[in-house]
């Protein structure tokens, strides 16, 4: 959600696009064609890094710039606010010596940032630990981090290959996108080492199916598969303003639904100075898990249907997105349009 902060005189805009570039080592001659860099800047003891996307608009250069500031990231697993069975099944997996631990989420859902916090839960002085990514985001100590470089024939799927003769105990792959990328990563799987990775999917069961669809075999998939995250991140209320309400019949009935019950206030935004206006401040992750048991294996390699699949996950500790969203109102997190704006139509 964008807020609108200053309007600046448009020669002062194209001073700054300029010096952009300058920083991060762009050519400023040229401004009809895609650039991209990125450059880092100190503030007090901390380093924060910035991604610059230039792209070309009727009216010139539009400039997006992504800032990477780990003072506003969570850096480890109890950072990411997990529910409590959550984060026990997540940080056994973590400390296993092979498995693939799966993220699935749209684009910008946080689904690296949760990854590295779960990599930073590794002792990397006992274990070999490696990441793929396009590009690298965050610099993590003692872990070997390979950016891809599509141009020079370095993909996922080359670097992957050549990475499994560096001898690595744990491998992040970015994002499991073509069919080699993700045989090979389930392959690593199953011959003991520890495979990260992410996947456009919607949720948890959209995971599996996803891969099945980029011709993963299913014994593979049901010999390799450990854990899959699903996630999306909800703007928080703002602590300073947010006011209470009474919940409306619809919605108690809503989150009675899903379990949530007992619930007769809940809180909506204001606005206030130190939110600027928006009611909002920071974000929070909802999660949904899936652990891999038997009856799953069975239903994945039985070539089950999606309802199959739900029914299978049953007999699994399992909260699903909205669930896990609709708890977080009922703490007076966020709200339940939040939730249902970001998790989608019920």
């Amino acid at each position: 959600m964008m807020v609108s902060i200053l309007q600046m005189h448009a020669s002062i805009a194209r001073r700054l696009l300029r010096v952009v570039k300058v920083l991060a080592d762009i050519d400023i001659a040229l401004s009809k064609s895609v650039q991209d860099g990125h450059f880092s800047a100190w503030i007090g003891s901390r380093r924060v890094d910035y991604r610059v996307s230039y792209t070309p608009a009727m009216f010139g250069q539009k400039l997006v710039l992504r800032v990477l500031d780990l003072a506003n990231a969570p850096t480890h697993l109890k950072d990411l606010k997990l529910p409590t069975w959550m984060e026990r099944d997540v940080g056994q997996v973590v400390r296993q010596d092979s498995g693939m631990v799966l993220m699935c989420g749209p684009t910008g859902s946080g689904k690296t940032t949760t990854l590295y916090a779960l990599i930073r839960e590794i002792d990397v002085t006992l274990r070999n630990v490696i990441t793929i990514e396009d590009p690298v985001e965050y610099q993590i100590e003692g872990v070997t981090q390979i950016p891809i470089n599509e141009s020079q024939g370095n993909s996922f799927s080359t670097m992957l290959r050549s990475v499994l003769r560096q001898d690595p105990d744990v491998i992040l792959v970015g994002e499991i996108r073509d069919p080699e990328t993700a045989r090979i990563a389930m392959q690593a799987a199953i011959t003991g080492h520890l495979v990260f990775s992410t996947v456009h999917a919607q949720d948890v069961i959209g995971t599996i199916f996803r891969l099945l669809n980029l011709g993963v075999e299913s014994y593979l998939l049901a010999s390799g598969l450990h854990l899959v995250l699903a996630q999306r991140l909800v703007r928080e209320l703002c602590p300073h303003c947010k006011s209470p309400q009474k919940l409306s019949p619809a919605d108690m009935m809503r989150l009675d639904r899903y379990g949530v019950t007992g619930v007769t206030k809940v809180y909506a935004p204001r606005g206030c100075s130190r939110c600027l206006d928006t009611g909002h401040i920071g974000r929070r992750a909802v999660f949904e898990l899936l652990s891999a048991n038997d009856d799953l294996r069975d239903a994945i390699l039985a070539d089950t249907q999606i309802q199959d699949m739900r029914k299978a996950i049953r007999s699994t500790m399992f909260a699903s997105l909205r669930e896990s969203g609709y708890r977080l109102v009922a703490e007076g997190v966020t709200t339940v349009e939040e939730i249902d704006r970001v998790v989608g139509a019920d």
